[in-house]
């Protein structure tokens, strides 16, 4: 039992650090901290996470004038959208017109926003990249604010916990017992909560004329090769097809021998 907990941590360990060389392998030479420019900040986290459809960057503008730029970072099925919404983003569009772009510029109207008008639980600021983009996979909101070289890191956790079962067809002795929901963000948000890893990369796509069935391409970048998800890419794309109803309608159309009777995916 100790040695299964054990076991948990250091992978936990390794996993964050391995998360914190990417942020650091995939930064510009010598940039580890955030720069003053919300553009450049919002460009290195797209170059890092920006594959994902499940990154949501929500950028918006605040103050009395509406000068004052800014934008929110998350993954979409790790957080709390209501916590966002009614705690982040509608006391600064709403209650920020009391300052000018001047007065929040200033060091001591980023304190009054942590203090008074994030109305969260934990906040926190971090400069560092990697740890920026480490806890953003474990559902914490980034606030990026342009002319500050900082960042402040919302608690906003929270997924769904309704209806995950284990699964029937794949019945395991140990490990978790926990399977996949007919809603897709539940499905992917699971994936995440269990790698927590920038390499992780979710796709979405839409197949089917008549259905619109959303499905998501998930893979481990620098694991799998590059030329077998391009493979896969192309032949989900190339399906012609009125209904996707579920997967073994997708097995059908990109198994490498349609005729076998032995399953070839």
């Amino acid at each position: 039992m100790f040695r299964k907990i054990i076991n948990r941590l250091r992978l936990r360990q390794i996993l964050q650090q391995k998360a914190k060389e990417k942020a650091q392998d995939n930064a510009p030479k010598g940039l580890t901290r955030l720069s003053r420019q919300l553009e450049d900040n919002l460009t290195l986290f797209k170059n890092i996470l920006g594959q994902n459809s499940d990154l949501v960057i929500r950028e918006f503008s605040f103050g009395g004038e509406g000068k004052t730029k800014a934008a929110l970072v998350f993954f979409d099925g790790l957080v709390d959208k209501e916590i966002i919404n009614e705690s982040i983003i509608k006391p600064l569009m709403y209650d920020s017109h009391l300052f000018s772009a001047q007065q929040l510029r200033q060091q001591q109207s980023f304190d009054f926003l942590e203090e008074k008008m994030i109305s969260v639980g934990e906040v926190k600021r971090i400069n560092l990249i990697a740890d920026l983009l480490n806890d953003c996979l474990y559902g914490d909101t980034v606030f990026l604010i342009d002319g500050f070289a900082e960042a402040l890191l919302i608690n906003t956790k929270g997924w769904e916990f309704r209806g995950v079962t284990e699964p029937k067809t794949e019945a395991v002795v140990r490990g978790p017992r926990e399977g996949f929901t007919e809603t897709l963000n539940v499905s992917v948000s699971l994936l995440r909560r269990k790698i927590r890893h920038p390499d992780l990369i979710m796709e979405k796509m839409q197949l089917g004329a008549k259905t619109r069935t959303e499905v998501c391409l998930a893979y481990l970048k620098g694991v799998v090769s590059a030329g077998l998800v391009a493979e896969v890419k192309t032949r989900l794309q190339s399906i012609k097809t009125d209904a996707i109803l579920e997967s073994g309608y997708i097995e059908q159309f990109i198994e490498d021998a349609p005729f076998s009777p032995f399953p070839t995916v």
